[in-house]
């Protein structure tokens, strides 16, 4: 696995300067798993995110029904990244559907690297909040299109 080229390619790196992108590397640790290896479950403290380098990982959500899945997330896709960020548990539960190699970055050494290089930790919490953000707006619009959608079936629950 060629990890500077993987984190080259993310999109939330991409404002990361060469020089810059090959200081953050060496906070990153590669994971090689199975098909069905549980990264994580819901509930569960998270203390890191991942960039899928090769494969797909599931992320489910336990609902009434059971466990449902959400998205498939492929190659470059990067998730768990909620957990750095406000340190309580994980929203979802993550499996690989394949042999799918990761990489991996923990909140203490993500911690670390910001205390040695302040300036490109802000810049990465600013690429991060604009993910974030742009999920966000997507979950918004995806709410509406649900509400407008209930609405036309069932307005009187609107009422």
């Amino acid at each position: 696995m060629k990890k500077l080229e993987i984190l080259r390619k993310n999109r939330v790196l991409k404002e990361l300067t060469e020089e810059e992108l090959q200081k953050f590397s060496e906070v990153v640790r590669e994971r090689h798993l199975p098909g069905g290896a549980i990264l994580f479950r819901e509930g569960e403290s998270g203390n890191s995110m991942f960039i899928i380098a090769y494969g797909s990982v599931k992320i489910m959500k336990t609902s009434k029904r059971g466990e449902e899945e959400i998205a498939t997330l492929g190659t470059g896709a990067m998730f768990g990244e909620l957990a750095l960020i406000d340190g309580s548990p994980r929203s979802a539960t993550a499996v690989t559907v394949e042999k799918t190699d990761l990489l991996e970055i923990t909140r203490e050494d993500l911690q670390k690297f910001f205390d040695e290089y302040p300036r490109i930790g802000l810049k990465l919490c600013l690429a991060m909040s604009r993910l974030i953000t742009a999920r966000l707006r997507n979950t918004t619009n995806d709410l509406l299109f649900i509400k407008n959608l209930l609405k036309s079936k069932t307005p009187d629950i609107f009422e």
